[in-house]
């Protein structure tokens, strides 16, 4: 009898621990990346990136309309901390205003987390967001000495397009290069920026005298590192795929 008691109390205790929300706390460090929205693939340029680090900060990285632009933000200073399996988020975005979140955790595994937004409220005011996310977790430093350096390439999506230069600099910056009465000239304002996120790419730059664009990709690496290829899901379900060449 005391036996059975005493298997019993391990029992229950082994199954306390399984529930312990804490076991979440080591598992949500790192970089997060949307893979799906209610099962379905988002176009890559509505994907958001969530960063959590061991000091109970939260940063999160999303493309945004600004003043008459569009932008590639990465906005940081959010407090959260788990608690039966929820997430609270709070905090003043870079627009200085204030949200309050909180996140129903679906599943989590040193790979994968998926949840449901159970509150969100901006400045005080309620902004339901009834969806579940899907998100995988990614090296973040995963590309990032590979893509310094100059590359030539073009869209290869419906035919051939026009050839462009990019120029990748170790701050983060780029200069894109338009051939323009055959001579290579820059178009932009000042360098744009870039942004990885183990393979998703997003670029923001200011083209001159025009708005803010942003864009982002699924990056990858072929022939040791001499040819990098952009993909990007817009819109209607739509490909576009871009081949670049390292150049000496």
């Amino acid at each position: 009898m005391k036996k059975t008691i005493i298997l019993l109390i391990l029992a229950m205790t082994f199954a306390s621990c399984n529930k312990d929300p804490n076991l979440y706390g080591s598992k949500i460090l790192g970089t997060w990346t949307v893979a799906e929205v209610d099962d379905q693939k988002v176009q890559t340029d509505n994907i958001h990136v969530m960063e959590f680090n061991s000091k109970g900060t939260v940063t999160f990285a999303y493309g945004r309309a600004v003043n008459d632009g569009n932008a590639w933000l990465e906005d940081g200073g959010y407090a959260y901390s788990i608690k039966k399996g929820k997430v609270y988020i709070k905090g003043y975005s870079t627009q200085e205003r204030y949200y309050e979140i909180v996140l129903k955790i679906v599943s989590m595994d040193d790979d994968s987390f998926s949840y449901t937004v159970e509150k969100k409220m901006i400045d005080g005011v309620s902004n339901p967001d009834p969806v579940k996310y899907d998100l995988a977790k990614v090296d973040k430093n995963l590309y990032s000495s590979a893509m310094t350096g100059m590359w030539t390439g073009k869209c290869v999506t419906d035919g051939t397009g026009e050839e462009h230069h990019w120029c990748f600099f170790e701050n983060s910056t780029f200069v894109y290069y338009s051939l323009v009465d055959n001579r290579w000239q820059n178009l932009d304002d000042e360098p744009g920026n870039f942004y990885l996120y183990g393979d998703l790419l997003a670029t923001k730059w200011t083209s001159r005298s025009g708005p803010r664009h942003f864009e982002c990709w699924k990056v990858s690496f072929e022939f040791g590192g001499d040819k990098m290829i952009w993909e990007g899901l817009r819109q209607n379900g739509k490909t576009v795929r871009f081949e670049l060449f390292k150049m000496e």
